[in-house]
């Protein structure tokens, strides 16, 4: 994305030119323990830029819990999680979509007679034009 702001919540404030040699996202040895269960454990991940990250599991293997900790839902309880290399714990997926991590789920956060796009930005709509008269930026909405 290239604009300044995004929505009412101006998530998106200015981008950067990232470093292709270091993650945007990491974890190093995370975990997740839910009292005596122990949902997560030894989770080591780097995203970089441009990549394109699948996680894959058996039912049980904790697939929903790490995405659940990088979008803000749930918090680690062990190990290290980085976002730009800054160690960051989230208490909310809205401080997670500050720092520009959102989740698309598959189909159970969509609105079905809108277009992908749309659902997309759900919430966090980018704007133009000077406030109180902002409209929808759809063609930045639709590029993006």
């Amino acid at each position: 994305m290239t604009s300044k702001e995004t929505g009412t919540h101006g998530a998106i404030l200015e981008d950067k030119a990232p470093d292709k040699d270091a993650p945007v996202v990491e974890l190093r040895a995370a975990g997740k323990s839910y009292g005596n269960i122990r949902a997560l454990h030894g989770v080591d991940l780097k995203v970089f830029p441009s990549q394109v990250t699948c996680v894959l599991g058996d039912n049980g293997a904790g697939k929903s819990t790490l995405i659940k900790i990088i979008s803000g839902l749930h918090q680690h309880t062990e190990g290290e999680f980085l976002v730009d290399g800054a160690p960051v714990r989230f208490s909310t997926p809205r401080e997670a979509l500050d720092k520009g991590i959102a989740t698309v789920y598959q189909d159970l956060a969509v609105v079905p007679l809108m277009p992908v796009w749309r659902n997309f930005f759900l919430g966090s709509e980018m704007t133009k034009g000077p406030w109180p008269v902002r409209r929808l930026d759809i063609e930045k909405m639709k590029k993006t």
